[in-house]
């Protein structure tokens, strides 16, 4: 099972946290994390081979538009779990010549490339909610179809709805509740540590059919 956290420092964004990926094991390993999924791909070898002798493995994000040397390069590395296209852009269609279908062929075209490249490790996407029939048969190379669910204390609740229209391997990409409490206008971390329980006992509650 996936007990996994999204992962970014900020370096690439003009923004710089203070901290290392030597800071962040840690706490990862406190918190029982085996598994992070990044926003874009780790090139640094050091960085990788950290994870890999924390037993940490990366869902590592591949920009679709230049990807083979990496995988080329890392496909072999102990660290990586499965290579990943694309972070909720079904819900930019206006990146893709206003046709959504732009994109599921990219994101299809991409994976069937990955898999001759690498034949070992699965190929996912991160799609917002939950994939309708249109990107499910656009994108048969597609192994696992990971899902950003942000549905109050609800994310559990896409797991059956994905199951229902397809038995390729599902996992849950993005859930989570904010820290920022809107009707106080302040933030509290105590409520934000309760709805993640709820939220995640529930998506564990689904292993079954959940990775």
């Amino acid at each position: 099972r996936i007990n996994g956290i999204c992962y970014a420092r900020g370096e690439g964004n003009g923004e710089n946290s203070g901290f290392t990926y030597n800071d962040d094991i840690p706490l990862l390993i406190n918190a029982n994390i085996n598994t992070i999924r990044t926003y874009a791909a780790i090139t640094n070898i050091a960085e990788l081979n950290a994870f890999a002798n924390a037993g940490i493995k990366v869902i590592m994000r591949l920009n679709e538009n230049n990807f083979s040397w990496y995988v080329n390069q890392f496909k072999d590395h102990d660290a990586i779990l499965m290579w990943e296209f694309g972070n909720e852009f079904n819900y930019h269609p206006d990146w893709f010549g206003n046709d959504i279908q732009n994109w599921y062929n990219i994101l299809e075209d991409s994976a069937a490339a990955v898999k001759i490249l690498d034949p070992n490790r699965p190929v996912s996407t991160a799609h917002g909610e939950v994939p309708d029939v249109q990107a499910l048969n656009s994108c048969p190379s597609v192994d696992v179809w990971g899902m950003n669910i942000y549905r109050w204390l609800s994310a559990d609740t896409a797991i059956d709805e994905l199951a229902a229209l397809t038995d390729k391997a599902m996992y849950i990409s993005e859930a989570g509740a904010d820290s920022f409490n809107i009707n106080s206008n302040s933030e509290n971390q105590l409520q934000q540590a309760e709805a993640t329980e709820i939220i995640l006992n529930a998506i564990i509650d689904k292993s079954d059919i959940c990775i």
